[in-house]
């Protein structure tokens, strides 16, 4: 179990690097396939019953994966606005609006005339990388993230003993599921009407009636004793 949560870990790796190098995420795709069916291979065929788990073995590793999400879209911004060495952008980056230029022109002109004020913006160019239709999304992305990781958090542990706070937000997650009801209702009732599903036979319906020891005794269950995946003969040789 530990080593499958050190696998699971791995793949935070190519999330994060996968701006730079998109071929991380095939590769992932491929590991996590292989490492699927290889555990339940041995799941099957060689190790003992499991003890029961909860969700809370997984829950640190996906607890992480915001973080690994706004690594990966803070390195999209690095990989997608850098410059070669002759200060050329690797990639075409569009100018958001004329409004938007005329903010970095006064940028650049205020830091050469005081380039000690603005310090590791004007050493890494920031305004100039981030403000563009290539590498602002994801500017915007890791802004929402980072409140979301570190803001959100620390604001309901100081306001959730608020009771004006804990009524608006009783209210909003009301609406918001109700709307989530409303619209899950109307995507299930359009895809019924698209599958609809053959009327059961009535004699398959009686024999869905019968218990798990009527089902052994009429021979409709061949080989399984009871719930035991040990007993199911397929897997009879398994440890």
């Amino acid at each position: 179990m530990c080593c499958s949560q050190a696998n699971l870990i791995h793949f935070h790796n190519p999330l994060t690097m996968s701006a730079g190098m998109p071929i991380l995420m095939p590769m992932a795709f491929l590991f996590m396939m292989w490492l699927f069916w290889s555990e339940k291979i041995m799941l099957l065929r060689l190790y003992k019953k499991p003890p029961a788990i909860t969700s809370e073995l997984l829950r640190p590793i996906v607890s992480f994966i915001p973080f690994a999400c706004l690594a990966h879209s803070l390195f999209a911004v690095w990989c997608y606005s850098a410059k070669t060495s002759e200060n050329v952008p690797l990639l075409p980056l569009p100018s958001l609006g004329p409004a938007v230029d005329v903010y970095i022109q006064a940028f650049n002109n205020i830091t050469l005339t005081n380039p000690d004020a603005a310090g590791v913006l004007v050493r890494y160019n920031v305004v100039e990388r981030v403000l563009n239709w290539v590498t602002f999304p994801s500017f915007i992305f890791s802004i929402l993230l980072f409140l979301r990781i570190f803001i959100l958090p620390w604001l309901w542990n100081l306001l959730r003993f608020n009771p004006a706070f804990m009524i608006a937000y009783g209210i909003v997650k009301g609406v918001l599921y109700s709307i989530f009801t409303i619209l899950k209702t109307l995507l299930c009732c359009c895809c019924s009407k698209k599958n609809q599903v053959a009327p059961l036979d009535p004699d398959a319906a009686t024999k869905l009636e019968d218990t798990y020891d009527m089902a052994l005794k009429t021979g409709q269950l061949r080989g399984v004793k009871d719930y035991e995946l040990s007993s199911n003969p397929l897997y009879s040789s398994a440890g």
